[in-house]
C-alpha cells in the first residue's frame, strides 16, 4: 500500500472514532443560507473533484470542503452524495451520513435510504444512522411546531382567548404557548388583556388546568393592581387542587389591594398546604403586609424542615414582621453561612436574618459574606448588600465596608451596584 493512502486511511479511522455524537440540542431550525455566486462556483469545482476521484479515500477531502460550505451546498450536492452511501468504504459512508444532519432538507426517498443504513455491517455507520434519523425527526417536529406557533401568533388577542376556551386540544395548546409568551414580552398585548376581564373570569373555570394556569399568569402579568372585580375569581382559584394553578393564583393575589379581605383570606387558607403553594401563600401575605401570631408560628415551623419554596415564603413573613426573633436566629444564620444552599433561599434567609437577629450579629455575619470575594459568588455578595439595606439605619456600622466595595473598580459590577443601593438607603435614614 502506498504510504500516502495508508496515512489517509489512518486519519479516517481515527476521525470516525473521535467524531462527537450528534444530539437533538445541536439541531438548528433555521433554513439554510443560500449560496453566493462564489460559493456556487467553488461547489462546482469540488463536485468535479468528487466525481473524478476513483479511490473512495480521495473523495474525503472534497466532501469535507463541501460540508464547510454549509447546508445549502450539501443540499445542492445531494445527487452526488447519496450514491456514495452505497460505497464499500465504511469511513466514506460514515462521513456522507454526517454531512446530512439538519438543517439539510431530505426527501422521503432519501430518508428511506438512510433508514436502511441502520442495518449497515459497519457499527459506526449503524450508530450514526440511528442518531441521524432521530435528529431529523426532532428537527421536523421543531419546524412544524415553529410554523404553527408563528401562525397562531398572528391571531388577535380576542381570537387567542377564544382558542383557549375552545374544544380543539391542539389549538388550545398552541394558544396557551403563545399567550404565555406574549404576556411576558409584549406590552401592547398586556394592555389588550386588561380589557378582557369578563372573558378571563370565564376561562378561570376551564376544565383544562393548563388554561387555568395561563389565566392566572395573565392576572399576575397584566394587572397591577388587580381589579376589585377580579379578586374573588382569583381568590377562589387559589384553592384549586392543582398546585400549579393555586401557586399562579396566589402570585396574582399579591397584586391585590393590601387591605382586601378576600385576597388575605385566600392566602391565609393556602398556608395550611405544603411545598410551593404554602411558600407562595406566605410570600403573598408578606407582600400584602399581613402577619400575625398564627402566620408567624407557621413560618417558624417551616424553618425547621421544609422545601426551598416554603422556606422562602417563611423568610418573607419574618421580614414583614420586622421584629427580633431570637429563636430562629441560629437556623437563619446557618443558611446564611451555607454556600451550598439554594441561592434564592439563601438570599431570603439573609434578609430574614437581618431583621430577626440583633444588629451587631446581623452586620457581622453579613459582612463576612460581602467581604469574602475569594469564596463567595457575586450573587451571594449582592444579596448580603440587599440584606444590609433591609436593616436601614441599623446597618450604619456597615457603611465603611459598603463604601469600600462600591468604590472598588476591580470588584464585580453587580456587587458594586448593590452596595451603592444599600448606601443610599442606609445613609438616608
Amino acid at each position: 500500500m502506498r504510504p500516502y493512502v495508508a496515512v489517509v486511511i489512518l486519519v479516517l479511522l481515527l476521525s470516525a472514532v473521535a467524531r462527537p455524537a450528534t444530539t437533538a440540542a445541536d439541531v438548528s431550525i433555521d433554513d439554510p443560507k443560500p449560496l453566493t455566486a462564489d460559493e456556487k462556483e467553488r461547489l462546482g469545482e469540488l463536485l468535479e473533484q468528487l466525481r473524478s476521484s476513483r479511490d473512495p479515500v480521495l473523495k474525503l477531502t472534497p466532501l469535507s470542503r463541501v460540508v464547510d460550505l454549509g447546508p445549502a451546498a450539501i443540499e445542492a450536492a445531494l445527487p452526488d452524495l447519496m450514491p456514495l452511501l452505497d460505497t464499500r468504504n465504511g469511513g466514506l459512508r460514515h462521513d456522507v451520513l454526517a454531512a446530512l444532519r439538519p438543517p439539510v432538507r431530505l426527501a422521503n426517498d432519501q430518508m428511506q435510504r438512510i433508514e436502511r443504513l441502520r442495518a449497515d455491517p459497519d457499527e459506526s455507520v449503524r450508530q450514526l444512522a440511528n442518531t441521524l434519523m432521530n435528529e431529523i425527526r426532532v428537527y421536523r417536529d421543531q419546524v412544524a411546531a415553529q410554523r404553527k406557533l408563528a401562525l397562531t401568533g398572528q391571531l388577535s388577542t380576542k381570537q387567542l382567548l377564544e382558542a383557549l376556551g375552545g374544544e380543539d386540544l391542539k389549538k388550545r395548546e398552541d394558544a396557551n404557548r403563545v399567550v404565555r409568551q406574549r404576556s411576558q414580552d409584549d406590552p401592547e398585548f398586556r394592555r389588550e388583556i386588561a380589557g378582557q376581564t369578563a372573558k378571563l373570569g370565564k376561562l378561570a373555570r376551564s376544565p383544562d388546568a393548563s388554561v387555568r394556569v395561563t389565566v392566572m399568569l395573565l392576572y399576575e402579568r397584566c394587572f397591577n393592581p388587580l381589579p376589585l372585580a377580579a379578586v374573588p375569581v382569583v381568590s377562589a382559584t387559589a384553592a384549586d387542587t392543582e398546585d400549579d394553578v393555586a401557586t399562579a393564583a396566589l402570585a396574582a393575589l399579591a397584586h391585590a389591594p393590601s387591605s382586601n379581605a378576600d385576597a388575605i383570606a385566600a392566602a391565609r387558607l393556602a398556608i395550611t398546604r405544603t411545598g410551593r403553594v404554602q411558600g407562595r401563600a406566605l410570600s403573598t401575605l408578606a407582600t400584602l403586609g399581613t402577619c400575625d401570631d398564627e402566620i408567624l408560628a407557621i413560618a417558624r415551623q417551616i424553618l425547621e424542615n421544609s422545601s426551598a419554596e416554603a422556606w422562602r415564603g417563611a423568610c418573607a413573613i419574618i421580614v414583614t414582621n420586622r421584629q427580633r426573633l431570637p429563636d430562629v436566629v441560629e437556623r437563619l444564620a446557618s443558611a446564611v453561612a451555607d454556600r451550598t444552599c439554594d441561592p434564592e433561599s439563601r438570599a431570603e434567609a439573609m434578609k430574614a436574618f437581618a431583621v430577626a437577629a440583633a444588629p451587631e450579629r446581623s452586620i457581622k455575619d453579613l459582612s463576612r459574606v460581602l467581604d469574602n470575594a475569594r469564596v463567595e459568588d457575586a450573587r451571594s455578595r449582592s444579596a448580603a448588600c440587599t440584606a444590609l439595606m433591609v436593616m436601614a439605619e441599623d446597618a450604619r456600622p456597615a457603611l465603611p465596608l459598603l463604601n469600600r466595595i462600591a468604590k472598588a473598580d476591580n470588584d464585580d459590577s453587580e456587587v458594586r451596584k448593590a452596595a451603592k443601593a444599600a448606601i443610599e438607603v442606609i445613609g438616608r435614614n
